[in-house]
């Protein structure tokens, strides 16, 4: 990945000499970003030998601005008063730049034409611990790629309003919207508001892809900050925002039970909020991804092969639609390869739902309550079969396994779906069985069943005591069928 990001970058550069950007500015000295003796000046930094020269205010030269690309050189310490924009920001190691306002980058770049990559590239420091100033996506950048080996603490990131119009309308922008691409890791301290988001105050056309690539962390440090900026009560917000979690998105140092990150539909039809996860997304103590009465777009939330989201730290996890008809389908994780979702079974019997489906039409969650002790279980869903099952089976396979093995011997589990999830003629109006592989069978005990089956009364397979987990699925009356590997007859007088 690394590779293909190097060339992103040399396109970068040889397309942006090609539409003019040009013009670079490197520090000769530590000081204010405003103070035009700390830079010096070029109108050829892509050539094999720019020539450098001090600002030289008389010809109307300025400091740098949002068309520039900036370096801040080893050794050099530059502050800022106000928001400072720039093309490419590129820090070296040994330098620093502290910012007192929001720091804009990939500003200028559809302006000449678009279609190549932005960097910011920190080698020495950008911020400052306990920060709360910004980093911004300029409202015209179509991408931009975030790396380097030195360190970020920022406030926060989003993009700038509006970002991105480009080409024109929302519709276009859903295949061809702005990418920001978090190839190291990052801090974010923002306190008592959103952190990490890919929408800032008013959208109107937006339509951008946060990416955090395998291997890379963004940390949300702050007991109160949160993931996304909920823009659900706007009656003029629209985007499609999609997070792509590949690495780790780390939030659980938020504390609050009573708020905090919300994945919300908003009030336009065609705005989409999708979350998907194939790496780690760690949860804080609050998580709520639900509808509002005026909710009418999407949100979406994928755990793909390979995902995991840990709310093991999660005291409120809300998921489902209790908002307007017309709004998105039932909002839950849809589970796809060994993603999973790792919850925490208090040790006073309440019951702890698992949020997950398969697709978008089968909620199928598994209910885990126990007496104690309190413990940790993860948890997967599959629509095939691991094993031989019996002919008469619900074709759904729930994984279970627990951080303690044998931990509880009187856990109660309870295994939901509906009539639209049923085949191989299995039906929930028949004496139905909870299966668990004990290696090499099907262990089985009958459920109760409750409900009519229906997405407002969904069947429920209640069953108890169990002390081992593993791979659950529910069937009717049959038996195992057993596989003949290897036979062989032999003759026995004038028989077989």
């Amino acid at each position: 990945m690394k590779n293909r990001f190097t060339l992103f970058l040399i396109a970068a550069f040889f397309s942006i000499a090609a539409f003019g950007q040009n013009t670079g500015y490197r520090t000769v000295a530590s000081g204010s970003w405003d103070d035009v003796a700390i830079w010096e000046r070029t109108a050829n930094v892509y050539s094999a030998s720019p020539t450098w020269a001090p600002i030289d205010v008389g010809l109307g030269q300025t400091v740098p601005s949002s068309n520039h690309i900036v370096y801040i050189r080893s050794g050099h310490t530059v502050t800022t008063a106000a928001t400072k924009s720039s093309l490419n920001l590129i820090i070296e190691a040994g330098g620093t730049l502290t910012p007192g306002a929001t720091l804009r980058v990939g500003v200028a770049s559809s302006a000449s034409g678009g279609g190549f990559v932005d960097t910011l590239k920190v080698d020495g420091t950008l911020g400052a611990p306990g920060s709360q100033f910004a980093l911004e996506l300029g409202t015209s950048c179509k991408s931009l790629w975030i790396t380097g080996t030195g360190t970020i603490q920022m406030g926060r990131f989003r993009p700038n309003n509006n970002n991105l119009n480009y080409p024109g309308s929302m519709a276009l922008n859903a295949g061809t919207g702005a990418v920001v691409i978090f190839d190291k890791d990052i801090n974010f301290s923002q306190s008592g508001n959103y952190a990490f988001s890919g929408f800032n105050s008013t959208p109107v056309n937006d339509s951008i892809t946060l990416v955090i690539p395998s291997g890379r962390t963004i940390v949300l440090s702050d007991p109160t900050s949160y993931f996304h900026n909920d823009l659900s009560a706007s009656a003029t917000a629209k985007g499609k925002i999609v997070y792509n979690v590949n690495g780790t998105l780390d939030l659980s140092a938020h504390t609050s039970t009573t708020g905090g990150t919300k994945l919300i539909p908003l009030q336009d039809a065609a705005s989409t909020i999708t979350l998907n996860v194939g790496g780690l997304l760690k949860l804080g103590a609050y998580f709520k991804a639900d509808t509002i009465a005026t909710s009418l777009g999407g949100v979406y939330m994928n755990i793909n092969n390979g995902g995991l989201v840990d709310a093991s730290l999660t005291t409120k996890l809300i998921t489902g639609t209790v908002g307007a008809a017309a709004a998105s389908p039932n909002i839950y994780f849809v589970i796809s390869g060994n993603g999973s979702l790792r919850r925490t079974v208090p040790a006073d019997g309440s019951r702890t739902e698992f949020n997950i489906g398969t697709s978008l039409t089968s909620y199928t969650p598994v209910t885990i309550s126990s007496p104690g002790p309190s413990e940790v279980y993860t948890v997967t869903l599959k629509d095939a079969f691991t094993n031989p099952a019996p002919a008469v089976s619900l074709q759904k396979e729930w994984n279970i396994s627990e951080a303690t093995a044998g931990g509880n011997s009187t856990d109660t589990l309870r295994f939901q779906w509906t009539i639209a999830d049923q085949t191989n003629g299995f039906t929930g109006a028949s004496p139905v069985f909870v299966r668990r592989w004990n290696g090499s069978g099907w262990d089985e005990v009958q459920a109760s069943v409750s409900g009519a089956g229906t997405a407002a009364s969904p069947y429920v397979a209640r069953a108890t005591g169990f002390s081992a987990f593993g791979l659950f699925i529910l069937s009717n009356t049959g038996t195992t069928p057993v596989a003949f590997v290897n036979v062989k007859a032999f003759q026995k007088q004038n028989g077989i």
